[in-house]
């Protein structure tokens, strides 16, 4: 470790000596000055020495960042790469050096001469370069009466040999650099009909996406950027590797990667050590592909961080370019979740199955760290299946473990408390144990009270300490102290340990060790199916069209009464709806609020009106019924014709909305709830609100790409369908017809339609405070910047219309006919 700070402060001097010297103002000020005094003064030795300096300072810097600097600096993740290399620092002072060299010549040849001089000596440096350099003009220097004399003109002959050599050796090493990137720019070029990969940096994580790119995808190209030659084994490996894969390897920043070539689908990846710097360089990227890509082209951004503040940026980034949603594709990686889902997902089996009896499942958890608390997190809603009861326990040597989990989750600690669980709501226990490190006695100990406790073992154990070596030995000494317990007919319960390295999860697993799993090497995380989950996301997004369609649920049912005749005798007149608008809208003119505001209003009011009576004209009936469609999820060419009449209620009201931003919160309320109550008087009428919800719905898709905690919130959902799937559970009547069917009936359980619900909203429960959401009574404090939600209650307390978002599984597979869609 103090080697490590040692290497960084050595790092850090070398960069700050490196920007006190190659600034071109001072650099070239001195090489001027001295230009000048040699020539006024015919002193000779001002230019040589100064010579000689310049190139013995480039010489130290290049040895002292490309040898010393590499050595020091390799585990520094937060290191920034200067724009000038090592080699192009020593070039440019080794430049200047010759120019030096060939003035005292020239001032000879040209008697004081000042123009030419310096012309002269800048045209044989560059003749220097390029293998035309002529010694003679050395000789006839040494020869001349203004030359140095004695040991100045041994030293300068000698000095002169040397940079004779030099400059050559350097140029074919510049020619070589050129040529390589030239080379690699062309590859890129020509190789058109390949699926690209664009991955931001080389380094062991990326190496390892490379690697899974190519075992499924040999045509693929991949395209590393900002690469460059380093001294060290690991770089001179990775280099290897990426050689072998056929990988193009780019010195240049990736956010400078050309977009003029025609690429039907680029994939980016943005995968260095510096989360900032992958940030930075996707929100460059994005903008530049939102402005430059072809209507014909799509990209796709990969960001990798975990920082809390970097949903909000990628957000915000998906946001900014909501126009090319379909086109551009965004994604912020947070390795530890995806780990976190898919180890969950896979460990089903600790779960009673269908039509077994009541279970207690135990799981342990040993070290609360990044992943751990996803597991917590995970496990929590994932246990919420019939006849389960679940206790997670939690093991760590943070001594303050209970209070730092209750300030980023309260309500789901609280919640997971045995002594205050209330009945009907999530169901799980969190057994907190902090001040407990497993190198002492304590761990043994706690783990063996553990193992007694739990009627039937513990179950399940995790390992995930932030070390692969500590993660190794730590599940042995579980293995060890558990097995003690257990008699000859009872079976280890499963251990997992986390090992990061590949190499040593492969030497491990050729044990053949039945009893300790080990997860989450760098080719499991950072694989591509692993990264893009494109099979989650086709789940995902149709569990959050389910939770979509429920507000148009309630309308296609409300038009199918109207057209059964079932339709309610005391409905409001259209003379009255109008009034209650109007009426509001008067209220709020009163009210104090900016002109800007109220003008906005009265013009929205009108609208509305003037919507209202054209939609009154509207009927469906027998006869134009077919150019509705009252069983999907989509518009007709006639619906969509409607819908630009209305498609101005959203625009105008999140137009005001931006407005008020600014108001007090009673004044933004008030706007609120004029909406709300114009919204529900305007969709009195069916058929406006058959187009108004239809335009919603449609529009909650756009919503899945633009928000991190739908796209995270429906990936929970589909996870736990498909666990519950796994343990013989049916989700809807038509899978249950289609099970039996395929002979399935006998194995399987088709749930009551309540206790489907009231298992589904117990998950989301448990997942909402897992995201550290709290309940609140008032509706209007409902907020995603506080994480406050009304709805954060047991079942029974729901109103009917929030009951349907637990269970719109059966609604959607009638409409889209069993598919899905």
């Amino acid at each position: 470790m103090e080697k490590k700070k040692i290497g960084a402060k050595i790092g850090r001097w070398l960069d700050s000596a490196i920007a006190m010297i190659m600034p071109w103002t001072l650099g070239l000020s001195v090489a001027l000055a001295a230009t000048i005094l040699t020539v006024c003064t015919r002193i000779h030795q001002i230019a040589f020495i100064t010579s000689m300096a310049y190139v013995f300072i480039g010489f130290v810097l290049f040895v002292a960042r490309y040898i010393v600097g590499n050595i020091y600096n390799q585990g520094r993740a937060e290191k920034k790469r200067s724009s000038l290399s090592p080699f192009k620092t020593f070039l440019i002072l080794a430049s200047m050096s010759m120019f030096l060299m060939f003035l005292p010549m020239y001032d000879t040849i040209e008697s004081g001469d000042f123009w030419r001089t310096f012309c002269l000596s800048i045209h044989n440096t560059m003749r220097l370069f390029v293998l035309d350099g002529d010694f003679q003009i050395v000789h006839d220097y040494l020869g001349s009466s203004y030359a140095l004399c004695g040991a100045w003109a041994d030293v300068f002959m000698e000095y002169s040999v040397f940079m004779f050599i030099l400059a050559p050796i350097m140029s074919a090493g510049f020619v070589l650099s050129f040529v390589k990137d030239a080379w690699a720019q062309i590859l890129s070029t020509i190789r058109l009909g390949k699926e690209v990969y664009y991955i931001s940096e080389l380094n062991a994580s990326s190496i390892a996406l490379a690697r899974d790119i190519k075992k499924d995808k040999k045509n693929a190209l991949v395209i590393f950027f900002d690469v460059y030659h380093e001294q060290n084994e690991e770089h001179h490996e990775l280099m290897e590797r990426a050689i072998r894969y056929g990988a193009i390897c780019f010195r240049k920043d990736i956010s400078s990667v050309g977009l003029v070539r025609p690429r039907k689908t680029r994939k980016f990846f943005f995968i260095g050590e510096n989360e900032e710097e992958n940030l930075k360089q996707a929100i460059d990227l994005v903008n530049r592909c939102n402005d430059m890509l072809r209507k014909s082209e799509k990209a796709e951004f990969y960001v990798f961080a975990t920082t809390s503040d970097s949903e909000l940026l990628v957000d915000a980034l998906a946001k900014n370019v909501s126009n090319n949603s379909d086109r551009l594709k965004i994604r912020r990686i947070d390795v530890t979740k995806n780990l976190a889902l898919h180890t969950v997902e896979e460990d089903y089996a600790i779960f009673p199955r269908a039509n077994e009896p009541k279970k207690s499942v135990d799981i342990v958890i040993i070290g609360i760290g990044a992943f751990g608390k996803e597991l917590l997190k995970a496990y929590c809603w994932a246990s919420q299946l019939p006849n389960t009861e679940a206790t997670i326990h939690l093991i760590d040597k943070d001594e303050n473990l209970e209070q730092r989990l209750k300030l980023r989750y309260p309500e789901l600690i609280e919640y997971g408390n045995k002594l205050i669980h209330r009945e009907g709501d999530s169901n799980y226990v969190i057994d907190i144990n902090g001040g407990i490190d497993v190198n002492y006695d304590g761990f043994e100990a706690k783990l063996q009270e553990i193992q007694e406790k739990a009627s039937g073992g513990i179950d399940s154990v995790f390992v995930c300490l932030g070390n692969d070596e500590l993660n190794v030995k730590t599940a042995m000494n579980v293995r060890r102290i558990i097995g003690r317990k257990l008699d000859e007919n009872t079976d280890l319960p499963i251990i997992k340990s986390v090992v990061f390295s590949t190499r040593k999860t492969d030497i491990l697993a050729k044990n053949n060790d039945k009893d300790i799993k080990y997860i989450g090497s760098m080719r499991e995380v950072y694989s591509l199916k692993n990264i893009e989950s494109i099979e989650k996301e086709q789940d995902a997004i149709r569990y959050h069209m389910y939770w979509a369609a429920s507000d148009l649920k309630a309308t296609f049912e409300k038009i199918n009464n109207v057209l059964n005749g079932d339709a309610k005798k005391a409905e409001s007149s259209l003379e009255s709806r109008l009034e209650g608008v109007q009426s509001k809208v008067e209220a709020l003119i009163k009210a104090d609020f900016d002109e800007n505001v109220k003008n906005e209003i009265k013009c929205f009011a009108q609208k509305l009106n003037t919507l209202i009576k054209k939609f009154e004209e509207i009927r469906i009936n027998e006869e134009n019924k077919s150019q509705f469609r009252l069983d999907k999820m989509e518009f007709s060419p006639y619906e969509k014709e409607l819908f630009k009449q209305v498609e101005f209620i959203e625009k105008d009201k999140e137009r005001i909305f931006e407005l008020t931003e600014t108001c007090k919160k009673k004044q933004r309320n008030e706007i609120e709830a004029f909406f709300k109550q114009a919204i529900k008087l305007a969709n009195e009428n069916p058929v406006l609100a058959l187009i108004y919800f239809k335009g919603k719905a449609i529009d909650y898709k756009k919503r899945y790409d633009l928000e991190e905690y739908c796209r995270h919130s429906s990936v929970a959902r589909a996870t736990y369908v498909k666990i519950s799937r796994a343990l013989g559970y049916y989700m809807s009547e038509i899978e249950r017809i289609n099970g039996e069917k395929s002979g399935e009936g006998d194995k399987k359980v088709l749930l009551d339609e309540e206790q489907r619900q009231i298992y589904e909203h117990s998950r989301w429960n448990a997942f909402m405070r897992a995201e550290g959401y709290v309940f609140t009574e008032n509706r209007k404090l409902k907020s995603a910047k506080t994480k406050m939600h009304d709805l954060l209650k047991i079942f029974e307390k729901l109103d009917d219309g929030d009951k349907e978002k637990d269970s719109c599984y059966e609604f959607l597979d009638e409409i889209n006919n069993g598919e899905n869609k």
